[in-house]
């Protein structure tokens, strides 16, 4: 399609199409503050897992499946469970699979047209290196609003931002590559889409090309790319988009750089030629082998669950005498915890539910700035927490006094980063950080970049919870019916949040609760054993059928993930010692445990020391979701590879709140799922890199890798390996319901993302009655 072939209806209309595409790249990245795990192909669900990493290659070069060492080897199979293994992929995807060792060759990935004229050109990479650094630089400046103490605030508009600095930078940056930019530069329009549209017509490319190359474009740059798409997915303004505000710069580029040469042999003419070879059947023969050995270790950790879950749950059943109920969030590191506690005492039973408790709040505290979201970014809260005056005067004279050091710190930080000050402040103040330094190593430090757990009983006496009658009473009954609590209240119930404890580490909201927005969930388990003790409360839910013993107490207690232990968060009476004796028993076994293969293996290192770049392994190894009651699973070793959230079939008659389980802790499981997927397989595109080179750009927008670059996505590759060996196998997440296979089929059948998710195989769905396992497909269930 040309500009002079078609008419300018239908060239909009195909432009808009590509636009539209291109904007599902990637989904939103979360700032620092708030970093919680996504999967980045999240848009590209309606694709099928195996054909979009297919496409995904052709556009890259870049295996989604990570290198031959990612993939599982087949050492170990016997022939009988190797044929067995044939026969159910066969069944599964009607083919054959390919099991082979054979080494999977990789093609070079699309290359822009400036890259090539790069090469052309002979600069050896320096015009290359200069476009990537100018392009994230820029983007850095435009995006800061922490960090700076002198931005350029004319411009709104990133894509304008951009163009007046490189008109006005051009020649220092870029004279020495293209004399013919300055010219080109002015040539381009200032509205982003006339200049896109300009930029295709230029350079001739066919349109079916169109949305491939604009990706080809944004997978160059996946961290800006995931900032632009945040910025989109919060911006009320619809008028700006940020995403294809990114995208004009970087079409933009291969405009400048061309020379008009059309030539044979020419960037262009090589530009065109590697468009319109198509490799989609390369592509193809290269991942399927890939693909069948991904499906295999898939497959082998299936028996194994299966296995132990039949296993145990023949020798499951209920108890009566339950004087103490623990509700965990679902997440993977609270499963050894549990077990532990469960052997401690026959007495004691274990639930899992999202973390955030049915309390999506916002909470502003006495001596911070901004709110606090505490809940995760699928969901819209429900009220606000906010500080109220004290009555009491030595209160309010308390809370004045950190207000006024808050401030004081504030601008302490200010006048320490600003330009005119760095080398006065040095030599004037150096010396005042010595007795800092000297706590930092010997790890006598305390965290104080958030709100430490221990501190929230103490920030939160003077609050109110600003959030209507019927709202509260929602959330409690939420609370108790998600927990299979309802009218089945134990003497001592404990509402355990958790978090991680570390320090000088950028990225330690991503070792947080994620259903909580990459917070501590003590706030919320706060909020919620306050709302369930209140008497006034108790006889709203008394109304409604929600039976709560007169004796019966609920407490609210922190999880610390980094150094395994738990504590109680408010002071309580005598009830409250035993809970204190059992979390003294279990913390030290579980510490062990899990830092068995670690060198420093203390809790002080773990959490005080700086220079700790492994103070835990958060969510690593996960692999599967169990939707079920926990006496089918009690006992069950699950290795700390799975989530564990609680169902009772029998308790959902019209199956809502199945609904509800899989709308929301099954997303938030796949997302935690495929991030950690992702930077595994692919570490220098979707994962951050090392992190003893991490540099916090604008405050908390990120990462760099060094001092420039691409803003980085993901974890860092010390979370994932030990310096020997990784410890993250990647596959996709295996979900097991207890539930029947027609109950499962209503939920999916009403929402297309949980049609899309089990339909394209970005996770695997098995329904678990009578100890029977089904597999979903598109076209039966079948007996695994």
């Amino acid at each position: 399609m040309t500009p002079h072939s078609v008419s300018p209806e239908l060239w909009q209309r195909a432009l808009d199409a590509a636009l539209l595409e291109a904007n599902t790249a990637l989904a939103p990245q979360w700032s620092l503050t708030q970093q919680i795990a996504v999967n980045p192909f999240w848009h590209k669900l309606p694709i099928p897992f195996k054909d979009w990493a297919e496409k995904f290659f052709a556009m890259t070069g870049r295996s989604l499946y990570g290198k031959n060492d990612s993939l599982s080897p087949l050492e170990g199979l016997s022939e009988d469970e190797l044929t067995q293994a044939t026969q159910y992929y066969q069944q599964i995807h009607q083919k054959l699979p390919l099991w082979t060792e054979a080494t999977v060759r990789f093609d070079s990935d699309k290359k822009t047209l400036f890259h090539l004229t790069d090469e052309h050109d002979g600069y050896k990479g320096h015009l290359n290196e200069a476009i990537r650094l100018h392009i994230s630089q820029t983007t850095a400046a435009f995006a800061d609003h922490q960090q700076s103490q002198w931005r350029d605030t004319t411009h709104t508009n990133l894509y304008l931002f951009w163009k007046k600095h490189l008109e006005q930078r051009w020649n220092m940056e870029f004279g020495q590559f293209n004399p013919f930019i300055k010219q080109r530069l002015l040539c381009l329009p200032n509205n982003t889409h006339e200049a896109i549209d300009c930029v295709v017509r230029e350079l001739s490319l066919d349109s079916q090309w169109w949305s491939d190359w604009f990706q080809c474009h944004l997978y160059a740059f996946p961290g800006w790319v995931s900032w632009c798409a945040y910025q989109d997915h919060v911006e009320l303004d619809t008028t700006t988009h940020y995403v294809e505000d990114f995208l004009a710069i970087l079409v933009s580029w291969d405009y400048l750089v061309d020379r008009g040469s059309r030539q044979t042999g020419s960037p262009w003419d090589q530009w065109q030629g590697q468009w319109r070879h198509n490799n989609a059947e390369a592509a193809t023969a290269t991942l399927d082998v890939q693909y069948s050995l991904l499906w295999l270790k898939e497959f082998q950790y299936q028996r194994q669950l299966m296995g132990e879950l039949t296993l145990h749950s023949a020798h499951s059943g209920t108890q009566d005498d339950i004087h103490t109920q623990l509700i965990f969030c679902i997440d993977v590191r609270s499963e050894s915890m549990r077990r532990a506690l469960e052997n401690l005492d026959p007495g004691i039973e274990t639930l899992g539910f999202a973390g955030f408790f049915a309390l999506p709040v916002i909470y502003q505290g006495a001596h911070q700035g901004q709110s606090i979201a505490y809940y995760h970014g699928l969901l819209k809260p429900l009220g606000s927490l906010r500080h109220k005056r004290s009555q009491n005067s030595s209160r309010w004279f308390h809370l004045l006094t950190k207000r006024i050091l808050s401030y004081f710190k504030s601008s302490l930080e200010i006048s320490k980063s600003h330009p005119l000050s760095s080398l006065l402040w040095v030599e004037g103040f150096g010396m005042t950080y010595l007795f800092s330094l000297i706590t930092h190593l010997f790890h006598c430090s305390r965290d104080q970049s958030v709100i430490h757990y221990q501190d929230i009983t103490e920030q939160l006496k003077d609050t109110s919870l600003e959030m209507s009658d019927e709202l509260i009473l929602s959330a409690m009954k939420s609370f108790l019916e998600g927990t299979g609590l309802k009218n089945k209240l134990a003497k001592r119930v404990v509402i355990v949040g958790h978090g991680a404890q570390s320090l000088n580490n950028p990225q330690q909201h991503s070792l947080d609760c994620g259903a909580c927005g990459g917070q501590s969930g003590a706030l919320n388990a706060i909020l919620m054993a306050r709302l369930l003790n209140d008497e006034t409360h108790r006889r709203w839910l008394n109304n409604e059928g929600y039976l709560i013993p007169q004796e019966t107490r609920f407490y609210a207690a922190h999880h610390n993930t980094t150094a395994q232990q738990i504590d109680l968060l408010e002071d309580h009476h005598r009830e409250g010692e035993y809970v204190k004796q059992l979390f003294s028993q279990v913390a030290s076994h579980v510490f062990t445990s899990h830092h068995e293969h670690v060198r420093s293996s203390s809790r002080r290192d773990k959490t005080h020391n700086w220079a700790q770049v492994r103070p835990e392994w958060g969510l690593i190894n996960n692999a599967a979701l169990i939707i079920a009651p926990r006496s089918q699973t009690k006992g069950c070793p699950l290795q700390g590879r799975v989530f564990l959230h609680d169902y009772d079939e029998a308790q959902d008659h019209d199956w809502k709140r199945l609904e509800q389980i899989l709308l929301a802790p099954l997303i938030v499981s796949h997302w935690i799922n495929m991030g950690y997927f992702t930077s595994r397989t692919l570490p220098d595109v979707l994962g951050s890199g090392n992190k003893l080179l991490h540099n916090v750009v604008g405050g908390d927008l990120g990462v760099f890798e060094g001092n420039s670059g691409d803003l980085r996505l993901g974890l860092a590759k010390q979370s994932l390996h030990d310096g020997e060996q990784w410890r993250h196998e990647a596959q996709r997440l295996t979900v097991v319901v207890s539930a029947p296979p027609t109950a499962l089929e209503t939920v999916i059948n009403q929402h297309s993302v949980l049609r899309d998710l089990v339909n394209g195989r970005w996770i695997h769905l098995f329904s678990w009655q009578n100890n029977e396992f089904l597999l979903y497909t598109p076209q039966q269930w079948i007996a695994f």
